[in-house]
């Protein structure tokens, strides 16, 4: 598994980690500001993927919300 690989499978990880506290954080209004710090974390860290993963090749939209495809 090459380099750029390694990237979109961290990236989708992180998507799933995200989409999954949010989900939470709609579903327990009450704990948001317990979480909000780790979702920061989680959403930089996306941005950061991102950045590194663009520098090798164009990212779609589809990509950059659903996560990369057969990584």
């Amino acid at each position: 598994m090459n380099d750029l690989d390694k990237l979109k499978q961290e990236y989708n990880r992180n998507l799933t980690r995200l989409y999954n506290g949010d989900k939470y954080c709609q579903e327990h209004a009450d704990e948001v500001d317990k979480w909000l710090p780790e979702i920061q974390r989680i959403y930089d860290n996306i941005n950061r993927l991102l950045e590194e993963i663009i520098k090798q090749q164009e990212v779609r939209d589809k990509e950059r919300l659903e996560g990369f495809e057969n990584v």
